[in-house]
């Protein structure tokens, strides 16, 4: 994922990379588009300096791990309070299973202090289920064919399959809206089985 937003990026010469593993084949293709890459643990405070943390704007967090991810974005904002003079620090928190963030948006401690580093949740599997039951409304199919429902086949076992699972479930009780049915009363609903 973390190559993917450094592809996209239209400045890649700005970014700052810290990788653990100095044998990742995405370290040289990432120096090859002019992006610093630090080698080391970035839950190190000694790396947090060598990155200028303290004059960046932007963090944003994508070890893979949802546990390491929450760890950075308090050690960043610990790290940010300890000098008045640095900017405010935007951290974008990766969170691969969104139950997570719903739990510490719920957790009034974990935004106590925003002075320092303000933290914000994002989920790409989330971003592209979005994107998914737009593009692809399952109300749309139901339309065409002439049925009060369509079920919906995921092949994956990831992610991404399990979070279009959730939204789909979230939204199924939902009437349907007039822009893919003039029938206010067809429902869709999402049938999900794992073999």
């Amino acid at each position: 994922m973390s190559w993917q937003f450094v592809v996209s990026m239209p400045r890649p010469r700005e970014l700052t990379m810290v990788e653990r593993n100095p044998e990742n084949l995405y370290v040289e293709r990432a120096r090859a588009l002019g992006v610093h890459v630090l080698i080391g643990d970035v839950l190190d405070t000694n790396v947090l300096r060598k990155v200028n943390l303290h004059a960046a704007r932007h963090l944003v967090t994508f070890s893979g791990n949802d546990g390491t991810n929450v760890e950075l974005a308090i050690k960043a904002r610990n790290y940010m309070s300890t000098d008045p003079t640095s900017r405010q620090l935007r951290v974008h928190l990766h969170i691969n299973d969104t139950r997570i963030s719903a739990q510490l948006e719920e957790y009034a401690k974990f935004f106590d202090d925003s002075s320092a580093a303000s933290i914000d949740f994002f989920s790409v599997h989330d971003l592209n289920a979005r994107i998914l039951m737009h593009e692809y409304p399952p109300e749309r199919f139901a339309e065409v064919f002439g049925q009060d429902e369509v079920p919906i086949a995921l092949y994956s076992s990831g992610a991404l399959q399990n979070t279009c699972c959730l939204r789909r479930w979230a939204t199924a009780t939902l009437p349907i809206s007039r822009k893919y049915t003039s029938r206010s009363s067809t429902r869709a609903r999402t049938a999900h089985r794992r073999a």
